[in-house]
């Protein structure tokens, strides 16, 4: 630590006079630390647009095919039979179900035991489920009803073993995990359970079927369908059916219709996400007199994001060849300030006109909104050649060279100090000696007047 004499002998306030000059010569450095700190603030607003932009191109993403981005009512005339959910594929209409039988599951049980803890005849149980391969469950001397309970539920079969105890009697019951059995081959193929015993003790399984496997069977519009399931998704593009009650072969009318108001909310959150990154772009290209200049006011790779994004809003999409050509013409329109907004009444005509081709707009492949936006925002946001990236790359590396110019004057600062310091010290000490030399003159000023 440096001593500063601190005017002990001038009466000069000499540590403050060294603190001013020094503070006089960080200047230059405090400059450099305000363009350091402007610098901070230009790379956190680039994050910022990033992460809007990352998060419009999530939510695009969400919605790149027309089962997420359109939806569908559905509605069943008799919801305690079938069941009905569309999804974005669907087209809408009316269509008739008639119900004939539902599909159920094969069930197996073994002969009575007189208890679960009853031991089973050691060998092997070969379970075959139509469509799967063989499994082979081993029955060891000494296990129990409930021990080959266990095997079997943790062989990878796909079957349930339960054990069933009525009071009096005991039995394995197999429940098939699947409904039905191949279309166009045998119930009993459903499941095939083999076995062989080779143990001296215990009793054997002696499966029977108690519960044969049945497919589900409907005609829908007047064509007959046999599935295996009674949950159907693969007749009509889009429709999901839940047979629920076959009792007097009920029929069903199921209706499909648009549905505006979800398709409407997912424009909106589209709109949404858009403006968010819009909106900090406009922040930044737009200047108030009298207000503080944005830290990247004129910014070039700024001033033409935004010209891309506007140009997607106004260019013409879908190849050209559907009912809608640009986002206008589906109500989505490019309003102040750059930002996007919903013309209701657009919208209501162009749901009304064609309700599947407002997807083209935003999804045909190469010529969809989605994919121009999203080649958009690659162009900035990519990780690897991304405008965004050089950009803080550049920026970073000006944070570098100020950071460096920083630490140089810094040490020149020192140095200065240091040098004031010594220069104040030896100025101090000259004073003190020259007021010990003047009160040794006045001393002998006041013997020789002494002496007279």
């Amino acid at each position: 630590m440096t001593f500063r004499a601190g005017g002990i002998f001038s009466g000069m306030d000499t540590n403050s006079i060294i603190e001013q000059l020094v503070q006089l010569e960080r200047v230059p450095i405090q400059n450099l630390q305000r363009r350091q700190s402007t610098i901070a603030q230009q790379r956190a607003v680039i994050g910022d647009i990033e992460t809007a932009l990352e998060e419009l191109s999530s939510l695009m993403e969400g919605m790149d095919d027309r089962g997420s981005l359109l939806s569908y009512l559905a509605s069943s005339s008799n919801e305690s039979a079938l069941t009905v959910r569309a999804s974005g594929d669907a087209v809408a209409g009316s269509h008739s179900v008639t119900i004939q039988q539902l599909a159920r599951a094969e069930q197996d049980r073994s002969q009575a035991f007189s208890a679960a803890g009853d031991e089973v005849k050691a060998g092997t149980l070969t379970i075959t489920v139509a469509g799967e391969d063989a499994v082979e469950v081993t029955i060891e001397d000494g296990d129990t009803l409930a021990d080959v309970a266990y095997k079997i539920n943790t062989s990878g079969a796909r079957v349930t073993a339960v054990v069933v105890d009525t009071g009096t009697a005991a039995y394995l019951t197999l429940y098939a995990v699947d409904t039905g059995h191949q279309v166009g081959g045998s119930p009993s193929d459903a499941v095939v359970i083999q076995e062989s015993y080779s143990g001296a003790s215990g009793q054997e399984l002696s499966f029977t079927e108690t519960v044969q496997a049945q497919n589900a069977r409907f005609t829908f519009d007047g064509l007959d369908i046999e599935r295996r399931s009674n949950t159907i998704s693969d007749v009509v593009e889009g429709l999901e059916l839940t047979l629920l009650d076959d009792g007097g072969t009920p029929s069903v009318t199921v209706s499909v219709e648009p549905d505006s108001q979800q398709l409407q909310d997912n424009l909106q959150s589209f709109i949404d996400a858009y403006n968010r990154a819009a909106s900090l772009l406009q922040v930044q290209l737009s200047y108030t007199e009298g207000e503080t200049t944005p830290v990247l006011f004129g910014d070039g790779t700024l001033r033409n994001l935004a010209m891309r994004l506007q140009t997607v809003v106004s260019e013409q999409l879908g190849g050209g060849t559907g009912s809608f050509s640009t986002l206008g013409s589906v109500g989505v329109k490019l309003g102040e300030g750059g930002l996007l907004q919903l013309d209701q009444s657009t919208f209501d005509d162009a749901v009304a006109r064609d309700f599947r081709g407002i997807a083209d707009v935003f999804l045909t492949a190469d010529s969809g909104a989605f994919d121009h936006l999203g080649g958009v925002i690659d162009d900035y946001s990519n990780s690897v050649d991304g405008l965004f990236r050089y950009k803080k790359e550049a920026l970073s590396d000006q944070d570098d060279n100020l950071a460096e110019q920083i630490d140089r004057m810094e040490d020149r600062v020192a140095a200065y100090e240091q040098q004031l310091v010594a220069q104040f010290t030896y100025m101090e000490t000259v004073i003190a000696q020259l007021q010990s030399q003047q009160g040794s003159l006045g001393s002998i000023y006041s013997l020789f007047s002494s002496g007279e």
